[in-house]
Formats: C-alpha cells, structure tokens, sequence
C-alpha cells in the first residue's frame, strides 16, 4: 500500500470514528419522582353495605430516584415504581356492580433527563374489578397499562412500559414496575455530517493532484 493510500486509509477511518460517536453516545434518563391519580372510583366507602368503591390502595413513598443510561436502540431499563394493595373486604359479599366505575389510574414519572427539566409524562392505566367475593378463585381486580412513547431531543424516542397487575385475593400488596426502553437514538448534529463530508472530499482532490 503507497503512502498516499495509507494516509488516505487512516483519515477516513478517524473521520468516520469522529462522525459515529454522536450516535454511539448513550442517553442519559434521570427520574426523580412518581406518582398515582386514581380516578374517583376508587377509595373506602364510610359504609360497607352499600359499598360504591373500590379499596384499591396505591402508594409510591418508597420509590428511589433513578439515573441510568441506554446505549444503544432497544436496550431497556427496569426499576419499582410503587405499590398496589387490594384492600376490598369480603365481609359483605364485595365486589359488587356499585364498585366498578370510574376505575381509570395515571401514573405521572418525572424527568430531568431527556426530556427536558422537570418535564412529567403520564402513563394511562385501568382497573377492571371482578363481580363477586374478593377471595374467591376468580381474578379479583387486573390493572392494565397502555404503553407510553416519548419524543425527546432531535427525532430521540423511549416507550414507558408499566406492569399489569393481577390481583386474586386481597393483600399482600403488589410492586409496579415500570419499564423504559430506548427506541430511537437522537440523530447526530447536521455540523458534524457535513463536516465529514467535506473531509472526504478533501481526501479524494490530493489524490486526484497526486495521481501521476
């Protein structure tokens, strides 16, 4: 290989090293608070016997702040976002038709990192509750989640994903995750690809006035 080639060689590859690296660079996720909002269906009614709500307990006291970073599209972080609790008694035969309206839940993650400072993002969920004795075989209560895409920066997108929850007896509580998953990289700043190009149009011109 002459030297001309060589050199030729060496540059572009530090070029196209220098041209990936805005792709190649991990996105940072930094949540610093969660949240419930339950809809108004749920809640303990002051008299049993004529229960119109549903005692479904949500709580996210212990969730911790999380920091991470996604290297590459499809890469995927999971971490507890807080707790459930079916609480409904079967002392009166719940759950019966006054207790399963208005059942809807949002589940509010804030951000710092990507998507801008203090920005929230709400989750959609829904609880379905099941006629009858709370503790019978049946599945009690099932909350469902829709997943959630985020843009952020320049064309960057992550979904938010939370678990569904199952609930066939009252109590223990049970733990919401909550699932982020990179799927699109931010695209890497205009400067930086026009300037590669540029570098390898100066390559082939030398070659071309050294060229015999």
């Amino acid at each position: 290989m002459n030297s001309v080639l060589r050199q030729t060689t060496l540059a572009v590859a530090a070029l196209v090293s220098m041209a990936a690296a805005p792709m190649a660079q991990a996105t940072v996720f930094s949540i610093t608070d969660t949240a419930f909002v339950p809809d108004g269906g749920y809640g303990k009614h002051h008299c049993q016997k004529r229960n119109t709500l549903l005692d479904v307990r949500f709580d996210t006291s212990g969730f911790s702040a999380q920091t991470f970073s996604l290297d590459r599209v499809g890469a995927s972080r999971t971490f507890d976002f807080g707790t459930v609790d079916l609480k409904e008694p079967d002392a009166w035969g719940c759950i019966d038709v006054g207790g399963i309206r208005n059942l809807d839940v949002l589940a509010a993650l804030t951000f710092s990192d990507p998507v801008g400072m203090s920005s929230t993002v709400k989750v959609f969920g829904h609880g379905a509750p099941h006629i009858g004795p709370a503790n019978d075989p049946d599945v009690g209560y099932v909350l469902t989640w829709k997943p959630t895409l985020v843009h952020f920066g320049d064309r960057g997108l992550f979904e938010i994903r939370l678990s569904n929850l199952f609930f066939y007896e009252t109590g223990p509580f049970k733990t919401e995750t909550a699932t982020i998953t990179l799927k699109r990289g931010e695209v890497p700043e205009p400067g930086t690809v026009a300037l590669f190009g540029l570098a390898l149009a100066g390559i082939g011109l030398t070659r071309r006035r050294r060229a015999p």
